[in-house]
């Protein structure tokens, strides 16, 4: 006998996970290549910067570059720590954008000092995270909504404002480490013990011009219905891997 509709609708309904991530095995092969490569490229660069925290301290941290080496090591290993909590698999290419972006700016500009002797390195770094800041929040609502049913409107509201928290939580971690650990990420502190908040305050200006250069470009992409790279982007994060 056929149950009825009211009996079918009062069976339980089993729940799927939607952060069920693919497994590594069902992969295509430059999927497995390009993800073997980032958590390679993650932990040996982790490992290294053990090694030179262990070594700067010995000497007593001449450079003051302490909080830095700790903030680029959480920085490589997030990938691979939010992807482990969140039962989730980020898109490779953002991941492999992602670490070169940190081996540029962060190792190379913070750690091993490049900012103090290319003029602007910093503030080109800062401009280029707004950017990529904003293809962070893009990323975001592929992965957790149905981005088509978003008005453009919302979808940029989400990301610009996820780009700017980050530019806030960096500036954030440099003010707490330059007043508790006696750091110098923001300038050394005049005769007074104040510290000068221009670099901070142009560091975020830059940052929010990064922002609406992405801003305009999805604009541009969305609003003229030509693909001019957002849209083949978001196709791309759309895939669950």
């Amino acid at each position: 006998m056929e149950q009825t509709n009211k009996e079918l609708n009062n069976q339980p309904i089993e729940k799927t996970s939607k952060r069920q991530k693919t497994n590594f095995k069902d992969l295509t092969k430059s999927q497995k290549i390009m993800i073997i490569v980032n958590n390679s490229i993650s932990v040996c660069f982790s490992l290294l910067l053990v090694g030179l925290f262990i070594y700067i301290m010995s000497i007593g941290d001449p450079n003051n570059r302490m909080v830095s080496y700790i903030c680029t090591f959480l920085l490589y290993l997030a990938p691979i720590i939010l992807q482990w909590l969140f039962k989730i698999r980020i898109t490779p290419t953002v991941v492999s954008i992602y670490l070169v972006f940190i081996t540029i700016s962060a190792f190379c500009g913070s750690c091993l000092r490049f900012n103090t002797f290319i003029p602007f390195l910093d503030k080109i770094q800062h401009t280029t995270w707004g950017y990529i800041a904003g293809l962070i929040g893009l990323f975001y609502l592929c992965k957790t909504k149905e981005i088509d049913t978003l008005k453009p409107f919302t979808v940029i509201v989400v990301f610009f404002a996820i780009s700017m928290a980050t530019a806030s939580i960096w500036e954030i971690i440099e003010f707490t480490g330059d007043t508790f650990l006696g750091q110098t990420a923001q300038g050394h502190p005049d005769i007074n013990g104040v510290v000068d908040v221009t670099d901070t305050m142009l560091d975020m200006i830059v940052h929010l011009c990064g922002t609406l250069i992405f801003t305009l470009h999805y604009c541009l992409d969305r609003f003229t219905h030509k693909n001019l790279g957002i849209t083949s982007i978001i196709n791309d994060f759309k895939i669950k891997y």
